[in-house]
């Protein structure tokens, strides 16, 4: 019996559990690398993005993930929510974060007008697109016990 068959002794990796279906690792992996690659998006931003959705779901696997981009006083504010250190862009892009795991709906227009004045249109889609793929991770980490 597989991991996914519920035979599983220990948690395990993202790659290990989508790697029982090949197609999907390689599809999962060519979207994640496509939106990790595009400049519409500082890496930055990015970064601080996931890294807050990651902190909404208390996504520990992937929240231990990080790329660089933070000190730990940063670190420290994006896990309690308080963007007050954070440029006026970098709590813009915040704010979005914030209401894409459990209110995506309560997303107020000025939001992404305001991401957009910033980010142009094709920014202002990339940044959304991440930011629900970064959540669909985390609740696919969550869900799946997936450890790294």
């Amino acid at each position: 019996m597989t991991w996914l068959e519920g035979n599983a002794s220990a948690a395990t990796d993202l790659s290990t559990v989508l790697g029982a279906r090949p197609e999907l690792m390689e599809r999962f992996t060519a979207f994640y690398e496509t939106l990790c690659r595009s400049q519409a998006v500082p890496d930055r931003l990015r970064e601080l993005c996931r890294l807050r959705i990651a902190a909404v779901h208390g996504c520990d696997a992937e929240w231990q993930q990080r790329h660089g981009h933070c000190s730990e006083a940063e670190l420290s504010a994006l896990k309690r929510g308080d963007f007050s250190m954070f440029s006026a862009e970098e709590q813009q892009v915040l704010a979005i974060a914030d209401t894409i795991p459990f209110n995506h709906h309560g997303m107020a227009d000025e939001q992404v007008h305001a991401v957009q004045a910033a980010l142009g249109d094709q920014g202002t889609v990339a940044l959304l697109t991440a930011c629900a793929f970064f959540d669909v991770i985390c609740r696919w980490k969550i869900t799946l016990g997936v450890t790294a």
